[in-house]
């Protein structure tokens, strides 16, 4: 069996968590499963050897900071 993606496993922070999987299900042949009652709440895409999650990402005005450079 070809594979055309290779074993990846990314994480990406989105405002629109379903949208997003409705793009990637659509346009580039992904499956989708949610998790949106799980206590961090995430959606997971397979395809080939792929999986990527989707959390979700809030505007820029509302994140919180936890981290420094010099932690």
């Amino acid at each position: 069996m070809n594979h055309l993606l290779l074993m990846s496993h990314s994480v990406f922070p989105t405002l629109d968590m379903k949208r997003t999987a409705q793009f990637y299900e659509e346009k580039m042949g992904f499956r989708v499963v949610e998790y949106l009652d799980a206590t961090e709440p995430h959606i997971c895409l397979y395809r080939d050897l792929t999986e990527i999650i989707l959390t979700h990402r809030y505007p820029r005005s509302q994140t919180p900071c936890y981290y420094s450079l010099y932690d």
